[in-house]
């Protein structure tokens, strides 16, 4: 603000001594004053663009990282088949409707039956 009207000054000044008016040089300062704040605006708002990129670098940082979604969803896949057999292998032990499949998860052990039957 102060250098943009203080180079005004120093460029002009000597047109008013040698006769111009007075108030185009008035003019002029109120002029340069005005870049002068525009200037310190443009200033204020580029710092506050400065204190920004640091924390959206780290939002692009992280939200560039490889996913590994599809080898989670196949792995997910696997696991519901398996317990999927589980259950039909723990279900037929547990009411004694047929031979336990076989199943890693599920022991052969006693068969449980209510009284009723």
């Amino acid at each position: 603000k102060a250098v943009s009207t203080g180079v005004f000054v120093l460029l002009s000044y000597r047109d008013v001594i040698d006769g111009a008016a007075i108030g185009t040089f008035l003019l002029g300062t109120s002029i340069m004053n005005s870049i002068g704040d525009c200037y310190l605006t443009i200033y204020s708002d580029m710092r506050v663009m400065e204190e920004a990129i640091a924390p959206l670098q780290n939002i692009v940082f992280y939200m560039s990282l490889p996913v590994d979604i599809s080898r989670q969803m196949l792995v997910n896949e696997v696991r519901l088949e398996q317990q999927k057999l589980a259950a039909v292998a723990a279900q037929q032990q547990l009411f004694g409707d047929l031979p336990s499949a076989i199943c890693p998860y599920v022991c052969p052990g006693a068969t449980i039956q209510s009284r009723d039957r």
